[in-house]
């Protein structure tokens, strides 16, 4: 595993800018194709290193495994944690190293006020059976089975000659959770993640030749910060 180092002015939500601090981002490398981790270091007064800002970690074949941020060599902010089919498995909210609140996501990286919400809708959808142009019966759908109906956990795209293309999550027909996608060649382009169909939170791009290329962080579909490499 190889660590890449890079020099550079750090965005807003990238890192905390602290006086007499020297900032640079590091990339750990599974191989020359994958990434495993980036994340901000910064060097103090005292030459003491410290993880300071974002940092994402994947998994061994490319999939985003948790997100999150550093504060002065702490965990601070919310830490976001994926399973391999994409999904969000928790969020834990650490202040100055310390967890404060936890949340447990559901199978298809929902909180259980999303899943009884959304439940909820589909039940008032009514199933009705016509006999000779009269209507007969009305039922709600089963709540056992309703939550599938409108939810796509794992929804994949693929090119003409069958190389995956684009893997996501869907959560009432918008892109909901981390989107993936590949070139025909099976380089990975882009991953980012979405709320309920809106850009929201770190989206991360790769170049030709399996490099990182730049950073763009969204809020509410709205860019916000980022980095050039």
């Amino acid at each position: 595993m190889r660590k890449i180092t890079m020099s550079l002015m750090i965005f807003m939500f990238l890192s905390v800018s602290l006086p007499a601090q020297e900032s640079k981002i590091i990339e750990e490398r599974y191989d020359s194709l994958t990434t495993k981790a980036i994340y901000t270091m910064v060097t103090d007064s005292s030459g003491q290193e410290m993880k300071d800002g974002l940092f994402i970690e994947w998994y061994e074949d490319g999939i985003r495994n948790r997100e999150g941020n550093y504060k002065q060599g702490k965990l601070d902010g919310v830490v976001t944690e994926y399973r391999p089919d994409l999904t969000r498995k928790s969020e834990t909210t650490y202040e100055n190293g310390k967890v404060v609140k936890e949340v447990e996501y559901d199978s298809l990286g929902l909180y259980p006020e999303e899943v009884e919400d959304t439940l909820q809708q589909i039940l008032q959808v009514k199933r009705v059976v016509i006999t000779n142009g009269r209507e007969v019966e009305k039922m709600g759908y089963p709540r056992t089975s309703a939550i599938f109906i409108n939810h796509g956990p794992a929804t994949v795209w693929y090119y003409e000659g069958g190389e995956l293309m684009e893997k996501g999550n869907f959560l009432r027909a918008k892109p909901h959770g981390l989107m993936t996608r590949w070139s025909a060649f099976g380089r990975k382009e882009f991953e980012g993640t979405y709320v309920k169909g809106d850009r929201d939170g770190i989206w991360v791009y790769w170049d030709e030749e399996y490099n990182l290329d730049k950073i763009e962080i969204y809020r509410n579909d709205t860019l916000v910060g980022g980095h050039k490499f």
